[in-house]
């Protein structure tokens, strides 16, 4: 957002889109750690043959790629976090600095 002075960043909000963001990923995790790995468990040790390997291949699949989409989130919290909190100390040094 901005106004005539320039860019105004609202940190509560960054902050309340990175739990947000936080709450996916667990989300996804918990998917994966849970859902995805009970399916394969539940379904993957009954259905034996060529099928059932592709199925135990696609499910390892499905569990890696929802693992690393977690993990991207995570990391993107992690960016969005620490560059807020630098421009807040950017924004409290300017203050400092030229009194406002």
């Amino acid at each position: 957002m901005a106004d005539g002075n320039g860019i105004l960043i609202d940190f509560g909000d960054t902050s309340r889109k990175a739990d947000d963001l936080e709450g996916l990923a667990d989300d996804l995790e918990r998917i994966a750690n849970d859902d995805i790995a009970a399916i394969y468990q539940g379904v993957g040790t009954l259905w034996i043959g060529d099928s059932g390997d592709e199925f135990k291949i696609k499910m390892d699949t499905l569990y890696q790629k929802t693992i690393n989409e977690s993990r991207k989130l995570r990391n993107a919290v992690g960016g969005m976090r620490g560059a807020a909190a630098r421009l807040a100390a950017i924004e409290d040094a300017a203050r400092s600095i030229f009194g406002l």
